[in-house]
């Protein structure tokens, strides 16, 4: 207040002077100017700011500083220095009123919201929400992504007509606007999405037919307003729909306490957060609101303290309560200052001497109420109360007379119950001063019964749980029970458990929740004269008329300026954010004059200049620039101009600044989409490897057990037919024995010999296709060749004519290659290749048995007649193939030379190996030869398809992919200790496996000769047992493959 009258009486001295300088410009006989000498002997009135008084314009002589006396005087005694300043060339110079500054006017509180109307686009927006939530069924993510679209516009739109303020931007109290909530749910329809959305739905909040959150049933939540941007005026519920959201919160959830404890806890801080939200409004409505929600803490105090509720915090309550009853206070006093009333102050006026014990203002604040106030019943119980409280350390009788009172059934319920927050503390204070009283030990301890009725206990048990929280012993005195209340030793905890008092409950008979909350005056007729807004002269005046321009008299009068010229503003003393932009556009000619003073209370108006009187003598014109104040105006364009080139660099710069974080922010998301693709994808591969093993490995068991049934009914077919060829064989035997012994033999006679020999022509000599056919074949299958292909040619020596024949047919030429002798052969094109080589006579079987695509053998029909070496040397050929070649297609070309009928040599092929033979003899003609072998190698070549046919044999399968198998499982196995002895096994089976497979039959022999010749036959090594051997393979890897499943 004291800086207040200071403020007024420095403005009132101001403004006297002001006018006391209007009078000495307009009258120079009345004008009195007080002497001021100052520096160089300017005199200077109205202080360094400018506020007033005279300048001199014009340099003078230096005087010295010889002043005594008339710095002391008041201004009025000391008189006018000179009559006439203006002769002598001083201007006047003129200041505006300065207004009370804004903080130190009283707060504009309003008191109703009888003239807020609701924003037309504001209200079809909502209703379009609502009826796009009412229409949808289904998942609420498309929705709520709708919702995000139309709430940016929303706050876009909200923003232009400046019903909101824009996020992180300044502005000063002058340009704060009045904000007002225009939703009409108890929760604003985007909330209701949003949350539904998150699956942060209460189940007060859903329907019981549908299980969804439900308009009528949900109430908006508290947010914390820090981090989030302003609130949009549809998220900020009436004042009346506030009232209606509490009534519900009352009638429908308050009954259902302590289990809706939490629910009304949260509600009821968000119906005061929309309160304030709205410019603290302080209504009928915002008291009555606020009166209620300070009983619903009480009340909730007092039931969850008997409900033993783990999670139930009392400190919390009791913090809301006091924001509650804050805020309230804050409502009564502006009601009160503006000559209201409200009917229900005295009872919380109570509650706050009671909440607030530690706060010593409130002793002096409380007796500057009015008496109406003061004296009232329950303000005068809450003194005596608090009194007790306080003054009763050391009294062990005035914290009996204390839960006296309380239980008393005069004293009212809530009041009552606001008091359970410090029986704790009472209780320990109590301890302490009794642990003083009965020092003596000749004195018996206070017996358990009577301290608990002394101390408000709802029984002895619950004296003796606060003893044992403070480690009070019990005594047992002849079966009573004495609390050894000198064993105190410990200070009070406020951790201890929140009491709990159900005594008072007798208080609450025959009444409801909903009555004790509802228990009061209503709040309509306060009474208080409402501001509706701020007078003119405190906010702030336009500014004064600097300078005005006036046509010149050689000049025509015109009807109206240009509206460039009309003024020109100057705020010396304005911060430069809120000067105005003056435009300076100078017509053909002006003149200039001093301007004239107008009176203060109305705004400066220039208006055209009449033609001066043509009696008076025209007077000179003056120019701008010897305006004393052009400079200063100058200046102040200057800086306006300054202040809008920084304004548009500074956007434009931060434009760019926000587009690049965007773009990295873009990056950044989806460097991290990218991250999570991978990984989903490594995921699902290895999820489809898992179960591709799982897979083959139940077709492998499947086809393992259906070729085991097979096999067994093939041998037993096969015993019953060796048994019958035996018997028949032994008939045949027997009938050519007894043929023999009963024809005679047929003896040619000699003369017979003699002239058939005569007769018999000289042997010519036979012919051989095979030497008279040298055309190249190769050229026939250029057409043919459209992929890359490897075939490998096997003879048992190059030295014969059948060998030579092929050798000439696949124009193969002898290289070496690694120091070994190979023939080889090379047809390329432009979509693919066929590389043809022989086997060298040095090899290793796991490199030339790979990757072989074509297989071509020359087999000659034996002497004997006896085809089980060529049947054994195929079988140790497709052993190979299976082993190293992986399973690739491979056709084989059987070469048969000079047998007498066609014979299958490979029986039962696996899926990947085709067969094919052909059937020649040197007794063909070369062109046959030639046309039957060109045919047949060029089909052969046609008819390769790479792609692999299904499983149908199980052993194969396992041995051919077990290098795959050992190559997959040693990163598996290579970090895990607990495996290593797995990886051991494999490697020994690998060195184990050419024993295993060894038979009867090599295709080259330790003894072959540098010549490259193969020889077909027998190896010193004792056969096997082939069947068994493989099922123990099949075995171990099939064991091998469940555990790296099951890792």
């Amino acid at each position: 207040m004291s800086t207040l009258a200071n403020q007024a009486t420095s403005q009132q001295r101001s403004h006297s002077r002001g006018n006391g300088s209007h009078g000495r410009g307009n009258s120079s006989a009345q004008a009195k100017i007080p002497y001021n000498p100052g520096r160089n002997g300017h005199i200077n009135r109205g202080g360094a700011r400018n506020r007033g008084g005279l300048k001199k314009t014009r340099q003078f002589p230096r005087v010295d500083k010889t002043s005594t006396g008339p710095s002391a005087m008041n201004d009025a005694d000391l008189g006018p220095l000179i009559e006439n300043p203006a002769q002598y060339g001083y201007t006047k110079m003129e200041h505006r009123t300065q207004g009370i500054p804004k903080y130190l006017l009283k707060e504009q509180v309003l008191f109703s919201c009888d003239s807020y109307v609701t924003n037309e686009w504001d209200a079809n927006n909502q209703k379009l929400m609502l009826q796009k939530e009412a229409e949808h069924n289904g998942d609420y993510q498309s929705l709520f992504e709708e919702f995000q679209e139309l709430r940016k516009e929303e706050r876009k739109k909200m923003e232009q007509m400046n019903l909101v303020d824009i996020e992180n931007a300044k502005k000063s109290l002058n340009e704060a606007i009045i904000f007002r909530g225009s939703c009409t749910d108890m929760c604003p329809t985007y909330e209701r999405v949003e949350r539904a959305f998150k699956n942060q739905v209460s189940k007060w909040e859903k329907d019981p037919a549908t299980g969804k959150i439900s308009r009528d049933y949900a109430v908006k939540t508290f947010m914390r307003p820090s981090g989030q941007p302003p609130s949009l005026p549809s998220d900020v519920r009436t004042p009346s729909v506030l009232v209606k959201t509490l009534d519900y919160l009352i009638e429908r959830l308050l009954p259902k306490l302590p289990d809706s404890q939490s629910f009304i806890w949260d509600r009821t801080r968000s119906i005061r957060q929309d309160f304030t939200l709205q410019n603290n409004y302080s209504g009928p409505e915002a008291i009555d609101c606020h009166e209620k929600i300070c009983r619903i803490h009480i009340l909730s105090s007092h039931v969850m303290a008997q409900a033993n509720d783990p999670d139930y915090q009392q400190q919390q309550e009791i913090e809301q309560f006091n924001n509650s009853l804050q805020s309230l206070t804050h409502m009564y006093d502006d009601v009160r200052s503006r000559g209201g009333k409200c009917p229900n102050e005295p009872e919380f006026r109570a509650y706050e001497l009671i909440s607030k014990l530690k706060d010593t203002e409130l002793d002096r604040n409380i007796q500057k109420l009015p008496a109406v106030i003061l004296n009232s019943g329950i303000v005068q119980k809450a003194l005596m109360l608090r009194g007790l409280i306080i003054n009763g350390f050391g009294n062990f009788q005035m914290f009996v007379e204390f839960f006296r009172v309380i239980m008393d059934p005069s004293t009212p319920l809530l009041l009552s119950c606001l008091c359970e927050i410090h029986f704790n503390q009472v209780r320990h204070m109590a301890m302490v001063t009794m642990a003083k009283a009965y020092h003596s030990k000749s004195k018996k301890m206070p017996e358990a019964s009577v301290l608990a009725d002394w101390l408000g206990f709802d029984s002895v048990d619950q004296l003796v749980t606060s003893c044992k929280f403070y480690d009070i012993p019990i005594l047992n005195d002849d079966n009573i029970l004495r609390v050894e209340v000198t064993a105190l030793r410990q200070a009070y905890k406020s951790y201890q458990k929140p009491p709990s008092c159900s005594k008072l409950n007798y208080k609450m008979e025959n009444i409801s929740y909903q009555q004790i909350v509802n228990s009061g005056i209503p709040n309509t007729a306060i009474k208080a004269s409402v501001e509706t807004s701020l007078a003119p002269s405190q906010t702030s005046q336009p500014p004064k008329q600097l300078f005005q321009f006036v046509p010149s008299q050689s000049e025509p009068t015109k009807s109206a300026p240009p509206p460039e010229i009309e003024k020109i503003e100057m705020l010396p003393n304005t911060p430069t954010s809120t000067k105005p932009k003056p435009t300076f556009s100078v017509p053909a000619s002006f003149s200039f004059a001093p301007s004239q003073p107008q009176p203060e209370q109305n705004p400066v108006s220039i208006a055209q200049t009449e033609p001066p009187i043509p009696a008076e003598p025209p007077k000179p014109q003056s120019k701008l620039i010897d305006s004393p104040r052009f400079e200063a105006a100058a200046n102040m364009v200057i800086d306006n101009l300054l202040h809008d080139v920084v304004r548009k660099e500074t956007e434009t710069i931060v434009k760019n600044l926000v587009e690049a974080e965007n773009q990295r922010r873009i990056q950044h998301h989806n460097q991290i989409v990218d991250s999570l693709k991978n990984e989903l994808f490594v995921a699902f591969m290895r999820e489809q490897m898992y179960i591709t093993a799982i897979d083959v490995k139940a077709r492998l068991f499947r086809e393992r057990n259906l070729k085991r049934r097979i096999l067994q009914k093939i041998k037993a077919a096969a015993d019953k037919l060796v048994v019958k060829h035996s018997a028949k064989k032994s008939k045949l035997n027997e009938i050519h024995s007894f043929a023999n012994k009963v024809r005679p033999a047929f003896v040619l006679p000699a003369h017979a010999s003699s002239r058939q020999s005569s007769l018999s022509p000289s042997p010519l000599k036979k012919k051989n296709g095979f030497e008279e056919d040298n055309v190249n074949c190769l050229g026939d299958l250029l057409p043919y060749i459209n992929q890359h292909l490897r075939m490998l040619v096997i003879v048992d020596t190059w030295d014969d004519v059948v060998a030579k024949w092929l050798s000439n047919k696949l124009s193969l030429k002898e290289t070496f290659e690694s120091g070994k002798r190979v023939k080889t052969a090379k047809l390329e094109t432009a979509e693919g290749t066929l590389a043809i080589s022989s086997i060298p006579d040095r090899f290793r079987s796991r490199v030339v048995f790979k990757n072989v695509n074509l297989l071509l053998i020359k087999i000659e029909y034996p002497i004997s007649h006896d085809l089980t070496t060529s049947r054994q040397v195929l079988a140790k050929v497709i052993e190979y193939l299976s082993r190293f070649n992986r399973e690739e297609p491979v056709t084989l070309m059987l070469v048969l030379i000079n047998f007498p009928r066609e014979i299958d040599l490979v029986s039962n092929p696996p899926p990947w190996l085709t067969v094919r033979s052909i059937n020649l003899n040197a007794k063909m003609s070369p062109l046959t030869l030639q046309n039957k072998f060109h045919q047949f190698f060029k089909d052969s070549v046609e008819k390769y398809h790479p792609s692999s046919s299904s499983l149908q044999d199980a052993e194969t399968t396992l041995m051919s992919r077990y290098t795959t198998i050992e190559n997959s499982l040693v990163g598996l196995l290579r970090d895990d200790l607990s495996n290593r002895h797995k990886l051991d096994y494999i490697r020994s089976l690998a060195g184990k496996r050419k024993v295993s497979y060894d038979s009867e039959v090599s295709l080259i022999t330790e003894e072959t000769p540098p010549s490259g010749n193969f020889e077909f036959c027998k190896t010193s090594t004792p056969s096997l047992d082939i069947s068994k051997s493989k099922k123990q393979k099949i075995d171990a890897l099939l064991e091998l493959s469940e555990s790296v499943l099951k890792r």
